[in-house]
C-alpha cells in the first residue's frame, strides 16, 4: 500500500469515529488528507469502498501486531498466548472510538463487508484453535471447537466492558485470567468425559478439517513479503534483487525435496533489510 492511499484510510477512519460514517462526506475525507476528491475517488470508487478498507486496515494492524508477538520472542505457546490477548486488548482499546460509532450509528453491512466479517471470525476461530492445540496438545482435540466458542465468549464479554463499561482493565493481568481460565475449561471437561457440543459442527472451524495448510501459509506470507517489498523506498535495482531472491525462494520451497541451504541463503539476503525480517522470520516458522 502507498503512502497516499495509507494516509486517505488513516484520515477517513478518524473521520467516522468523530463524526461518524453517515455524517462524514468523501470531500472531507479528502480535505483532511490534502488532496483532490478526484485523487480519493482513484483509489476508491464509493464511500462504502473505502469504509471496508477502513475495517480492513483495522483488522490487518491488529492481526500484525498479534503476529509479531509470535514471531520475535521466543515464548512458550500460553506465554505466547496470553501476550497476544494483550495485545489485542491494546489495539482494541486505541480503537475504541471507531468501533462505538459504529454500533451506535448502525453502518451500512453490504454484501462485502459482511463477508470480510465472516472471514474476521473464520481467522480468529483457527487462532484461538491453534493456540489451543499448542498449549494443551492433542488431548483437547475432540473439545477444541467448544473451547474456542468458550474463550471467544469471556472475551468478547471484557471486551464489552472495557467499551461500554466505566472502568478501565489492567490488560496483561486480565489476558492472563482468562488464559488461566482455559486451564479450568479444560481440567473440568477432561475429568468428566463429557460429549463435546459441537463436534458436528466443524465448518466453525475450517482449519480443522481443510484449513489452510502450511504450504497455503507459506505461499500467504510470501505474497505479503513481496507486496512488501513492492513498497520499499529502495532503487529498482535493489527491488528488482529481491524480488529475484524472493521468486527462487518460492521455486526451492514449493519443490518436493527443497535444498535448505538455498532457502536460508536466500532468507538471509531478504533478512539484511529492517522491514523485511518479521515476514523472514514467520516464513522461518511455515519452513522449518
Amino acid at each position: 500500500m502507498n503512502d497516499r492511499k495509507k494516509l486517505i484510510i488513516e484520515e477517513a477512519m478518524k473521520l467516522f469515529a468523530t463524526k461518524g460514517f453517515h455524517a462524514t462526506s468523501i470531500q472531507e475525507v479528502a480535505t483532511n488528507s490534502n488532496v483532490s476528491k478526484g485523487t480519493v475517488y482513484t483509489y476508491f470508487t464509493s464511500k462504502d469502498e473505502l469504509l471496508l478498507e477502513v475495517f480492513r486496515y483495522y483488522y490487518d494492524t491488529i492481526k500484525q501486531k498479534v503476529e509479531t508477538v509470535d514471531v520475535e520472542k521466543q515464548l512458550l505457546p500460553k506465554e505466547r498466548f496470553i501476550q497476544q490477548i494483550t495485545v489485542f486488548f491494546t489495539m482494541f482499546e486505541r480503537n475504541k472510538e471507531f468501533i462505538l460509532v459504529h454500533i451506535r450509528e448502525g453502518v451500512p453491512i453490504y454484501e462485502a463487508i459482511e463477508e470480510f466479517i465472516m472471514n474476521i471470525k473464520r481467522e480468529t476461530q483457527q487462532w484461538y484453535a491453534e493456540s489451543l492445540t499448542a498449549i494443551y496438545g492433542d488431548r483437547i482435540h475432540p473439545y477444541v471447537i467448544d473451547i474456542a466458542v468458550l474463550f471467544d465468549g469471556m472475551l468478547e464479554s471484557y471486551l464489552k466492558v472495557l467499551m461500554f463499561g466505566q472502568m478501565s482493565l489492567d490488560y496483561p493481568i486480565t489476558a492472563r485470567f482468562l488464559v488461566n481460565r482455559l486451564d479450568d475449561i479444560v481440567e473440568g471437561l477432561l475429568k468428566r468425559e463429557e460429549e463435546p457440543v459441537l463436534k458436528g459442527i466443524p465448518i466453525m472451524l475450517p482449519s480443522l478439517c481443510s484449513s489452510q495448510t502450511s504450504l497455503d501459509r507459506l505461499q500467504a506470507a510470501l505474497q505479503e513479503l513481496q507486496q512488501l517489498i513492492d513498497d520499499l523506498p529502495v532503487s529498482q535495482q535493489d527491488r528488482d534483487d529481491l524480488c529475484d531472491t524472493v521468486q527462487i525462494l518460492k521455486e526451492e520451497a514449493y519443490k518436493q525435496e527443497p535444498k535448505r541451504v538455498i532457502i536460508n541463503g536466500m532468507l538471509a539476503n531478504l533478512e539484511r533489510i529492517h522491514e523485511l525480517r518479521p515476514y523472514v522470520k514467520k516464513i522461518q516458522l511455515y519452513i522449518n
